[in-house]
C-alpha cells in the first residue's frame, strides 16, 4: 500500500512541475516575441526620425518583416500645435508606430511620438 501511495504521489509531483514547465517555456517564448517587437519598432523610429536625412516621408509608410517576423507601419503627419502666444509651430509632427508579428497579428505594440523636424516645404512629399 506504501508503495502505491508512493507512486500516486510522485506522479502527482511530476505532472504538476510538467505543467509548470509548459507554463514557464509558454511565457518565455511570449517575452521573446515582445522583445523582438520592441526592438524592431525602437529600429525603425530610429531609421524614420534620424535617418531620413532633410525629408521625413509623410503619411504611411510599411516596413516588411525581416529576420524576426516583425513588420512595422509608420505613420508621419504633420500637427497643429500652437505656443503661448497663439503661433502655429510648423516643425511638430506626430509619428505612429505599430509593430506586430506576421504570423500572429494579435501580438502587437502601438506606440506614437511628437517629434521636431525642421524640413522645407511642410506637407510635401
Amino acid at each position: 500500500m506504501e508503495i502505491i501511495v508512493s507512486i500516486a504521489l510522485f506522479a502527482l509531483i511530476g505532472t504538476s512541475m510538467v505543467a509548470a514547465l509548459q507554463h514557464m517555456a509558454k511565457n518565455s517564448r511570449d517575452s521573446r516575441s515582445e522583445i523582438a517587437i520592441y526592438r524592431r519598432v525602437d529600429s525603425v523610429l530610429a531609421e524614420v526620425v534620424h535617418g531620413s536625412g532633410d525629408r521625413l516621408a509623410l503619411g504611411k509608410t510599411v516596413y516588411p518583416a525581416d529576420g524576426s517576423d516583425v513588420s512595422v507601419e509608420v505613420e508621419i503627419t504633420p500637427e497643429d500645435i500652437t505656443d503661448a502666444g497663439g503661433m502655429v509651430l510648423d516643425s511638430i509632427y506626430r509619428v505612429r508606430v505599430k509593430g506586430m508579428l506576421e504570423y500572429d497579428p494579435t501580438v502587437a505594440f502601438n506606440t506614437e511620438r511628437l517629434i521636431y523636424f525642421r524640413q522645407q516645404g511642410r506637407g510635401e512629399k
